[in-house]
């Protein structure tokens, strides 16, 4: 086990991610002319409504108050989310009411509202109880010498039989990574995995692992590491660099890294949004017109952005780690093409199904034509243009120079079908 192989890919760079602000640079004093007045609330929603309550001369002045005061607000989301994940990558095992002491004096001076409060606090619980499980599991698991943990041990415990072949293993504040270096013992504790999985989801867990060089297990024996676990099939890693140790030591590095921001994502939840009502009426309804207005409602509202949630997920896991700004355009490129016709990230496609089985339990044929009506219009062209738009919009970021940190920095919070919007911004302030 390797502690400096971090859940935050910014430890080799840490004095970069704090940018000033470690020891106590938030607290230090605020610009002169700082948009939002220290120790108020700016809550974006609020304002928004006021500014368009307003007209002419008076709603343009008020409006661009009010973009001053949301960029800077947004840059102080940034920081602080910059600033925790210096204090973790420090000293991982502190615990919420220590992480959260910074957190107020960026609210003081950023005007945070109790809502983003709220949700930062949750996450930082949802982080010190996640930090407990793998400490507690690494503790059981200990060993005196070298490595400092019994791996045969943990893999056992996690997949019910003893690796055939060499493993290692590494850990993070908030994950364990596992690097197989026989195929087989990777495909057998993907299957146990897959086992322990309820319903379709237990098929994706299979497709997803075919030709992939590391999967995230939403499932193991040990059910406190649900979602934590990392399986690298490090075998597929060396044929694909023939044998060359040096290039599979980094992609084997840059997997780790991949498999982490999809945790960090997990655990942040920037998307989460609760399920509405409309799929129950959808299924209920008598009448057509009602059932094609609540499945179209349905799709738009719940199933949208859970799919773009997910490309978002996605794409900001694939430009992390070790790459150039070129590597990481080519990798968008790709990235593209793969959620699209079929792709190995098609959502839309791999998904659907699931979805329409859903409404075919339920209803008849001709119940049915009213439910495709809905799902082409929401998921025909325009969905296509919208995630072409984001993952753009990305692909220009890095190309102004943003490295991949900055880039997720900036986009982690905001919805992937408002990437495009939220670049041109950057640009027009920019010129």
């Amino acid at each position: 086990m390797r502690n400096e192989d971090t859940v935050f890919p910014e430890a080799d760079k840490q004095e970069e991610v704090s940018e000033g602000l470690m020891p106590g640079g938030v607290f230090e004093e605020v610009p002169e002319g700082a948009p939002i007045e220290p120790g108020t609330v700016f809550d974006p929603e609020w304002e928004l409504k006021e500014v368009l309550r307003v007209s002419g001369k008076e709603r343009k002045r008020k409006f661009e108050e009010y973009k001053e005061k949301f960029h800077y607000q947004q840059r102080g989301l940034e920081e602080m989310q910059k600033d925790l994940q210096a204090r973790i990558i420090e000293n991982p095992d502190q615990d919420t009411e220590e992480l959260f002491v910074p957190v107020v004096g960026f609210s003081k001076k950023y005007g945070f509202t109790m809502e983003q409060l709220s949700k930062t606090l949750s996450v930082l619980s949802g982080y010190s109880e996640k930090r407990a499980d793998i400490r507690e599991v690494l503790s059981e698991f200990s060993n005196e010498g070298t490595p400092p943990i019994d791996e045969k041990a943990l893999f056992k415990a996690l997949f019910s039989s003893s690796p055939q072949g060499k493993i290692e293993i590494e850990s993070g504040p908030v994950s364990i990574f596992i690097r197989c270096y026989d195929e087989l013992d990777f495909m057998r504790a993907v299957k146990v995995s897959s086992l322990l999985t309820d319903g379709m989801e237990r098929g994706d867990i299979f497709r997803m692992s075919l030709g992939s060089k590391a999967i995230n297990l939403p499932k193991t024996l040990v059910s406190s590491l649900d979602n934590a676990v990392t399986l690298e099939n490090f075998e597929m890693t060396l044929r694909e660099t023939k044998e060359d140790k040096e290039s599979a030591k980094r992609d084997s590095r840059n997997s780790f890294l991949h498999e982490q921001q999809h945790t960090i994502y997990s655990l942040l939840d920037p998307d989460r949004a609760e399920p509405s009502v409309y799929l129950n009426e959808a299924l209920t309804t008598k009448d057509e017109e009602d059932r094609y207005v609540a499945a179209r409602l349905y799709f738009k509202k719940d199933v949208l952005p859970q799919f773009f949630a997910r490309i978002k997920d996605e794409a900001l896991a694939q430009i992390t780690g070790n790459f150039s700004s070129e590597e990481i355009k080519k990798k968008i490129e790709r990235f593209k093409q793969d959620i699209k016709n079929g792709g190995f990230y098609d959502f839309r496609a791999n998904e659907g199904k699931k979805i329409v089985s859903v409404f075919s339990k339920k209803l008849a044929r001709e119940g049915m034509i009213s439910v495709l009506k809905a799902t082409d219009e929401i998921f025909g062209g325009k969905y296509d243009a919208k995630a072409d738009e984001a993952l753009d919009a990305l692909s220009e970021l890095i190309s102004r120079g943003y490295t991949a940190e900055q880039a997720k920095a900036k986009l982690l919070f905001v919805p992937l079908d408002k990437w495009g919007k939220m670049v041109s911004r950057i640009e027009a302030k920019a010129s």
